[in-house]
């Protein structure tokens, strides 16, 4: 028993000579990062100025780190402290607008927690500022709320103690929870730019960069930060600096592409970062998420900025990007597949579809409405002879139903190349005009869609007059429609920025489908007041039932329609002016209903870039079936060329 024991224990260490031996990864002294930033101050006033007269502790601390002296903020956008926090935490350009829509892909918190297992209070953000909940977490599918970071806003940004009690929450939280990874906001700087003195803004600089000051002590005083932690002090945009007729060339705004609100500063300091270098290459904000992950060694697989090594003594080459969790290699596909030109891929992939099996009315009169805008927006002609296909085998259903007529109009307005059509639909159309409307909501808004569009084709008065008897718009006072919108109590839409959301009672799928009608009719007769009221007022009906601005509805379809009909109600000329003020009042707003893109102002953009994430491999969107194709079909088309104020949405990779 002895020999034996001696014999197993002989073989189990030759083993584990054998075996080989496990390598610890090699990792940096830096166990933790802090993002501290100075909200809204020019590189001009700090590191710029030859004497750093408002900077001293900044000014000493550059001798024990790194300064960059050309970081840059070269997106596109607006340099606005919701797009510059948004953009440093997740190292791509965000370009959302101050109140806008949460960011649309990972920050760094995302990356990290999903990677290692951190818990919520492995990571904090303390924010002077409120409104800004985008901050906590992206709307990106495989990341999100669920790897949120603890969070506390809105400590204040009017009052130079406000600054002094963000800090206070800092050193609270580094005390209770030990928290790997911060980001801190330190709103005063920015606030009292726009409202107060050059020699206000000037204290305020001051008086933030001795809070800068004491928090490095706190860092080097306390046991698990000291020498363990970096530091990048750092902006989220500067101020104008070009604005020559203005006091300080218009410090007292921001937001352009000049200099100053594109100049900001950059220092790192700590533990693996070089004493008093400086460097002078060009740098941008988006760089400073991928350094984070470098330094604490978690990928930032979907980040498109750069690890600024040049800080680093030691650079170690850690975040190569690497897809390595699950969230990151599913979130690389998604990200590839929204990029491709969504318009031509749903339009293809139905192509392979056959017209004989669409015999529900709203599925076909979405896909074929989406099909015929594809072409106009493609030059495709594949998708017209697609309709037309279908067409051939409804013929008999032209003088019948109306939404087939309204298709057979589209393709015979288009080029003239089936007059008769023209002459079969303007007779169904005068008669379908004698007759009462139908209770159902869905024949409803067909029968509103196809008699808009004769009216408009056909220039025919009596036609107009039975979309607005349809429209319920004949016996009503534009007091008597805000009374009745009002009866509805509909509530502003929450934005992202409010925490917890506002609940909201859900728009129904028959609200999108009036709406998607009311549209129709605004195109057709854009200088009927009542008629554009009454889009107006759908569109605040429409925005309810969702959690925040943003986000969209739990239905696709109801979503991609909903998009699709603001982005086309947005684009009718002219524009009417609801609400004038009183000439003795001319900063007085008004009422809700005079201001119906608030409710999707700046969100459209981000809401369609989420909806693409919808879209399969093969082209389909959603539940794949016609209906979801053509509403998506109608909203990518929409979005090509039309949108909310920011500009054309980009709905394909350039």
């Amino acid at each position: 028993m002895k020999r034996g024991f001696l014999a197993v224990q002989l073989a189990l260490l030759c083993i584990a000579i054998a075996a080989p031996q496990s390598v610890a990864q090699p990792g940096y002294k830096s166990a933790n990062v802090i993002v501290a930033v100075m909200d809204g101050v020019r590189y001009s006033e700090t590191f710029g100025e030859p004497n750093r007269a408002l900077i001293p502790n900044l000014a000493a601390l550059g001798k024990e780190g790194t300064l960059f002296t050309n970081c840059r903020i070269a997106g596109p956008g607006v340099s606005v402290t919701r797009q510059g926090h948004s953009t440093i935490s997740t190292g791509t350009w965000q370009t959302v607008a101050l109140a806008g829509a949460r960011m649309t892909m990972p920050t760094f918190f995302e990356y990290a927690r999903s990677e290692f297992g951190w818990k919520e209070s492995d990571c904090w953000v303390v924010f002077g500022k409120g409104l800004y909940s985008y901050a906590r977490y992206s709307s990106f599918p495989t990341y999100g709320e669920k790897y949120k970071p603890s969070f506390v806003i809105g400590i204040g940004e009017n009052k130079l103690e406000q600054d002094t009690a963000v800090l206070d929450q800092v050193i609270q939280a580094m005390d209770k929870d030990k928290p790997k990874l911060m980001f801190v906001n330190f709103g005063y700087t920015d606030h009292i730019a726009h409202v107060g003195t050059w020699e206000e803004h000037q204290e305020s600089i001051r008086h933030c960069d001795e809070l800068f000051g004491k928090l490095w002590q706190k860092v080097q005083s306390t046991p698990g930060y000291k020498d363990t932690t970096t530091v990048f002090f750092t902006n989220d945009h500067g101020r104008h600096d070009d604005k020559t007729n203005m006091p300080h060339n218009g410090f007292s705004a921001h937001g352009d592409q000049c200099n100053g609100c594109r100049h900001i500063m950059l220092l790192a300091i700590g533990p693996d970062t070089k004493r008093g270098a400086v460097v002078d290459r060009e740098v941008q904000e988006i760089d400073i998420c991928p350094t984070v992950g470098e330094l604490l060694g978690f990928q930032t697989p979907l980040s498109d900025g750069k690890v600024v090594a040049d800080c680093l003594t030691e650079p170690l080459g850690l975040n190569k990007k690497t897809a390595k969790t699950p969230e990151a290699r599913e979130g690389e596909r998604l990200k590839r597949l929204s990029e491709r030109d969504m318009v031509k891929v749903i339009a293809d992939a139905n192509l392979a579809r056959d017209p004989a099996s669409i015999d529900a009315p709203m599925a076909a009169a979405f896909l074929m409405r989406g099909m015929l805008t594809a072409t106009d927006v493609t030059g495709d002609a594949r998708y017209r002879q697609y309709v037309q296909s279908w067409l051939d085998k409804q013929i008999d259903q032209v003088a019948k139903q109306p939404y087939v007529a309204r298709i057979a109009l589209e393709v015979a307005s288009r080029d003239g190349s089936q007059p008769a059509y023209l002459s079969t639909v303007k007779d169904y159309a005068a008669k379908l005009a004698q007759e009462d409307n139908p209770g159902d909501a869905e024949a409803a808004a067909a029968r509103v869609a196809l008699l808009a569009k004769a009216s408009a084709v056909f220039q025919d008065q009596m036609l107009k007059d039975a979309v607005l008897e349809a429209l319920s718009l004949t016996e009503i006072s534009q007091k008597d429609m805000v009374s009745a919108w009002q009866e509805r109590k509909v509530k502003m839409t929450p934005m992202a920025c409010d925490l917890p959301a506002t609940p909201a009672q859900s728009a129904s799928m028959a609200d999108a489908w009036a709406l998607c009608a009311y549209v129709d009719a605004a195109n057709a007769m854009p200088n009927e007041r009542l008629v554009r009221l009454g889009c107006d007022l759908l569109i605040s009906v429409c925005s309810q039932g969702r959690s925040e601005l943003g986000a969209n509805w739990a239905d696709p379809v109801q979503s991609a329609l909903t998009l699709a009909a603001v982005i086309d109600a947005n684009g009718v000329k002219p524009k009417i002016q609801w609400y004038e003020p009183p000439k003795d009042e001319p900063k007085k707003k008004g009422p809700q209903w005079a201001y119906p893109m608030e409710y999707y102002k700046d969100s459209i953009r981000w809401q369609t870039l989420l909806l693409s994430y919808l879209v399969d491999e093969k082209g389909h969107f959603a539940a794949g079936d016609a209906a979801s194709d053509g509403a998506a079909l109608m909203l990518f088309c929409n979005a090509r060329g039309k949108a909310d104020k920011g500009g054309p949405i980009q709905t394909q990779s350039k």
